[in-house]
């Protein structure tokens, strides 16, 4: 019994850390980005559009860039696509 209830502890905490660590971003955006005949969407939450929209096109834009000249010139481009939610 004592057993199972060290268990239940253990897991109620880590489900609080999941909640804790989902909650941290304010907002999320999709950005779809195509280089190279390509095209991936990537969705990341940050405190601000702007820093969530950036770091989805940066992470898009590594998915479909053949390397690293590629992956930057994929991020100066327009994006395919951009969503955002609270």
């Amino acid at each position: 019994m004592r057993a199972l209830v060290t268990l239940a502890a253990i897991a109620a905490f880590v489900g609080f850390l999941v909640w804790m660590a989902l909650q941290q971003g304010g907002v999320a955006c999709e950005v779809c980005m195509a280089s190279g005949g390509r095209t991936h969407c990537a969705t990341v939450s940050a405190g601000d559009a702007a820093q969530a929209e950036e770091r989805a096109r940066q992470v898009a834009c590594g998915v479909v860039g053949g390397g690293m000249a590629d992956e930057l010139a994929c991020q100066r481009g327009p994006a395919v696509s951009t969503r955002c939610e609270n």
